[in-house]
């Protein structure tokens, strides 16, 4: 590989492409005279570009193909507002409506079974703190 020198004294610049991705090493020594003035190595990583990531703008054309085959609806970014919000609460509803079928609550400390797990965890948590000396 060839490198040309840059207006930093000392710095030099040259160019390589990569023939796959992975993981690349780079050793350059400098030498004058015959006479070996230093080396360096490092790498890097090379990743190919993938379609997904050349343009990330929306492709309305194809938001609005899948909404309107899914059933759904479209909204631009510029109608959000709270009208667009109370129309898909609306839709939801109408398509599936909410419904509470059983509403329990169940207090965790007045269960032995909950109050006794949380209380083993912590105690062989400050058991095996106390046994490695962090404490």
């Amino acid at each position: 590989m060839s490198v040309v020198a840059d207006s930093e004294e000392g710095e030099y610049t040259g160019e390589f492409t990569p023939t796959k991705e992975g993981t690349h090493r780079v050793e350059a020594e400098a030498s004058l005279g015959g006479k070996v003035l230093g080396k360096d190595k490092t790498s890097f990583s090379a990743a190919y570009s993938y379609g997904e990531t050349d343009d990330g703008r929306p492709r309305l054309d194809l938001l609005k193909q899948i909404a309107e085959s899914s059933k759904g609806e479209y909204f631009a970014i510029n109608d959000w507002d709270q009208k667009a919000v109370e129309k898909i609460a609306a839709r939801l509803e109408s398509v599936a409506p909410s419904e509470i079928v059983e509403r329990r609550q169940t207090r965790l400390w007045s269960n032995l079974w909950p109050f006794a797990s949380v209380l083993t965890l912590l105690s062989v948590e400050w058991w095996m703190r106390r046994k490695w000396g962090l404490i």
